[in-house]
């Protein structure tokens, strides 16, 4: 399956017809059965929560997704903006990308807006324009914003440099005057990319046209000519739309798996389209994303509902603080399915060892081949010992305040725990940090409560209440009888 095509247009060939209407070009079955299949989707999700939360959580993906394709195509989103439709009559807003994309500012309407920026991003719309189109099928409301993308893309030649990009996105192609509007981008850019049948990157803009083209075609009819190769873009268009429908349809069905290994091999497909070095780093996110939303882990190329593991805020408080700090060398009790190893070693920089005397028999690798799966297993090494045999072993290795960060998840007892810490205090240097996670287990929670009386010498670090974070302060220098009640 292709997910993208390369549209390029010569532009000294390059012509507009006017006052003659589009011709049909696309097959009207395909584009019909795939607006029926999303507004079935969409009416599907008012009423069937198990839809609803797949097709939520599969939305977050995919708007990750486009902000790293923006990312690949060399956006800096510093310097890009995004021109926002207010409504089908008015002006139009231009607003900077902040935030890596997630949020915007507004800075004024287009009037106000003297300078040129090397990216443009089309993808918001205003709450009051939105209102107006949210009603209809996707079909109907490409027809009511044809005239207002026009006008969008007319904006470029004020605000966009020469040499500059643009996105834009299309929701289908039931009204055959979007394959007008994709030929005029390709004759005002070098080329645009096509993914998914949905989202346009242009490239280049080195316009063989001129704004006042565009007065004397919005909200008329016009042809493009020549259209170069469209034949081979109908056939994508075409075959992506069918392609949509099966999965969107898997969905409809109930067969999540089926649904999410869609999802992956379309970002699969488009990192190796654009850089495949990057490829590990997104399906590294990608997996956060599944974990997050699923509970479910990629092993051996197969999904596996995870019954044990931490949980996503758990793993985001792992990483921020292994960033944070900088923390390189870590060490952690109980592997299981591998997701807090996951988390520890998603930092390129870390090395991690890992206690699990189960990781074979009861968890039958999982965690093991979920890190081979990243090519992770470079810097990781397991030792498959209880976690009283294997840290007095650790201990003698690599001696005192060795490690940078500790992560505990063993045995939960009061006594386990508080052996598993005893080590890790003499194993962790000072500034490093221990997390106990499942600190609400009545053990566990037992065990907290003795460390942050008799161990004043760590500090304990607010943090979600499953997991207790504390940081090492300086050396034990306690007295050889020293207690307090807990």
């Amino acid at each position: 399956m292709e997910f993208f095509y390369k549209l390029e247009t010569k532009n000294n060939n390059f012509k507009i017809i006017k006052n003659k209407n589009s011709e049909l070009y696309l097959d009207e079955k395909i584009t019909e059965k795939y607006n029926d299949t999303i507004t079935l989707l969409k009416e599907k999700i008012k009423t069937n929560k198990d839809i609803k939360y797949v097709y939520e959580r599969f939305t977050r993906i995919l708007v990750d997704n486009q902000y790293y394709l923006w990312f690949l195509l060399g956006f800096d989103i510093n310097n890009s903006y995004s021109i926002t439709a207010y409504d089908f009559d008015s002006d139009y807003y231009i607003q900077k990308m902040i935030n890596n994309g997630e949020s915007l500012k507004e800075i004024g309407t287009v009037k106000e807006v003297k300078n040129k920026y090397k990216n443009i991003i089309y993808n918001v719309q205003s709450k009051k324009l939105h209102e107006k189109v949210e009603k209809y099928d996707y079909c109907k409301r490409e027809s009511l914003l044809y005239n207002t993308k026009l006008r969008v893309i007319s904006y470029l030649f004020d605000f966009l440099e020469d040499g500059g990009n643009f996105y834009i996105a299309f929701q289908g192609y039931c009204d055959n005057k979007i394959i007008e509007i994709l030929y005029i981008l390709s004759s005002m850019f070098d080329y645009c990319v096509i993914y998914n049948s949905i989202y346009v990157v242009c490239k280049n803009f080195n316009s063989a046209l001129k704004k006042s083209d565009f007065e004397d075609i919005i909200n008329k009819s016009f042809l493009i000519e020549p259209k170069e190769n469209l034949e081979n873009l109908i056939k994508y268009l075409n075959n992506n739309l069918k392609y949509q429908i099966n999965k969107f349809s898997l969905l409809l069905e109930n067969k999540e798996d089926e649904f999410l290994d869609k999802v992956k091999s379309e970002i699969i497909n488009s990192i190796n389209y654009y850089s495949p070095e990057k490829l590990n780093k997104l399906l590294v996110a990608y997996n956060f994303s599944i974990i997050q939303n699923f509970k479910k882990i990629y092993i051996n190329n197969q999904l596996i509902k995870t019954s044990s593991g931490i949980n996503f805020n758990e793993g985001t408080s792992i990483i921020n603080i292994i960033n944070k700090y900088n923390f390189k060398k870590c060490l952690e009790i109980g592997m299981a399915y591998g997701i807090s190893a996951f988390y520890i070693l998603s930092n390129i920089n870390t090395k991690l060892i890992s206690i699990d005397p189960f990781q074979e028999t009861q968890w039958s690798n999982y965690g093991v081949n979920l890190l081979k799966e990243f090519d992770f297993t470079k810097r990781h090494k397991l030792y498959k010992l209880k976690s009283y045999i294997a840290l007095p072993k650790i201990l003698n290795k690599f001696g005192n305040n060795f490690f940078d960060f500790i992560f505990i998840d063993g045995f939960h007892t009061f006594d386990y725990t508080l052996l598993d810490f005893f080590y890790a205090n003499l194993l962790l240097r000072v500034d490093g940090i221990i997390i106990i996670d499942d600190a609400l287990h009545s053990g566990v929670k037992k065990c907290i409560d003795y460390i942050v009386t008799n161990y004043k010498f760590y500090k304990k670090l607010e943090s979600f209440n499953s997991i207790a974070v504390f940081i090492k302060l300086k050396e034990d220098d306690r007295e050889w009888n020293f207690h307090h009640n807990f």
